[in-house]
């Protein structure tokens, strides 16, 4: 495989961070910081960027292995428990994100097929895109990451004589609880982005690079939701279960041209099934690091089948989905936000004896 750039670890930082936090998440975070939603960022952006330094700093100490490969080496048993535990807890994130992607199909596109139906066809499509290996994946994001960055960046033009400022009117008076609580809930989507570290060796993944992308995740993130608070008002987006779909909707080129949001969700649906397939792949290469003599393009199989079944048997319906994150954000900051400063903190390379 040739070698990943910088631009490409961008665009994948801000798709782990900003694909499935656009479908729904921004219902919850207006539903309590109302407009001051935008602020539940900061906390969100400061501790996933004290994560991104963390993990950089554990890639320059062992140049050329991922973290998977640095906790198997340097601690032989407890780093195979605790990719073991990662492994748990991405089954967990590829089972909710296929579940809301299919949900969310099933809503806007194919009202009328079932979802077993939609959710099998995305779980067999993953599948053959991580067979193709991190390439594929690649390819993927670079065709269509740039897509949905062009459509979310001409939103406020198409929108722009029917936005009102006034609907996220007053500026003063924070909620600083609300803000909070915006935060906890926004963490459970955001922090997926702290899986790149994890598969991509230190030659990859940069400080620079993932603070890049994060901070392209964020902008389109908080555009969305100034779109949507300013065009559909608080009082209907914290109501909404997509709001980002009912935003698109508003979308009126020409008289003659109707459904518009079809379009929209047909082209962006590709972005959102590269997500569940990075998913996978993550799962993937923490069994190929667990079990070296297993191969990973051949575990796609099972292990998307696995995600297939968790997605159904764990998740109930799209509004167990949606309280769900509440508890969800407890398992994110140990995963990604203590889990790296456990790792800063005991990750160092052996010392060697001094020659004779």
């Amino acid at each position: 495989m040739d070698r990943i750039t910088n631009r490409q670890v961008v665009l994948l930082g801000a798709m782990m961070e900003s694909t499935i936090t656009l479908i729904h998440a921004h219902a919850q975070i207006a539903e309590s910081a109302r407009q001051h939603a935008y602020l539940s960022y900061v906390p969100v952006i400061l501790l996933l960027g004290m994560s991104v330094w963390l993990l950089s700093a554990v890639h320059r100490r062992f140049p050329g292995q991922d973290v998977f490969q640095i906790m198997s080496g340097r601690f032989p048993l407890v780093g195979r428990v605790i990719i073991v535990l990662y492994m748990i807890f991405t089954l967990f994130i590829l089972g909710r994100d296929l579940r809301m992607l299919t949900d969310y199909v099933n809503v806007t596109l194919l009202p009328t097929t079932p979802m077993v139906i939609v959710a099998g066809c995305f779980a067999f499509t993953t599948v053959f895109m991580v067979k193709g290996g991190l390439r594929s994946l690649i390819g993927m994001v670079e065709i269509y990451m740039p897509v949905l960055i062009f459509v979310l960046l001409t939103m406020p033009v198409v929108l722009g004589r029917t936005m009102d400022l006034g609907l996220i009117k007053p500026f003063n008076h924070l909620n600083w609880q609300g803000i909070g609580e915006g935060s906890w809930n926004l963490f459970a989507y955001a922090g997926d982005m702290i899986m790149l570290p994890f598969v991509l060796s230190g030659n990859a993944y940069s400080r620079k690079a993932g603070w890049g992308g994060l901070a392209l995740g964020t902008a389109l993130l908080v555009l969305l939701l100034m779109l949507t608070l300013m065009e559909l008002g608080i009082p209907i987006t914290s109501r909404l279960l997509y709001p980002s779909y009912e935003l698109s909707r508003q979308l009126q080129l020409t008289d003659f041209l109707d459904r518009f949001d079809l379009i929209i969700s047909a082209i962006t649906s590709p972005v959102f099934i590269t997500k569940v397939g990075f998913d996978l792949y993550v799962l993937c290469v923490a069994l190929k690091r667990l079990l070296p003599g297993i191969s990973g393009q051949v575990m796609a199989s099972p292990l998307g089948l696995m995600g297939f079944v968790c997605s159904f048997c764990c998740y109930k319906n799209v509004m167990q989905l949606f309280h769900f994150s509440r508890t969800w954000t407890l398992f994110v900051l140990l995963f990604h936000v203590l889990l790296p400063l456990l790792l800063f903190l005991f990750l160092h390379p052996r010392h060697k004896a001094p020659a004779s």
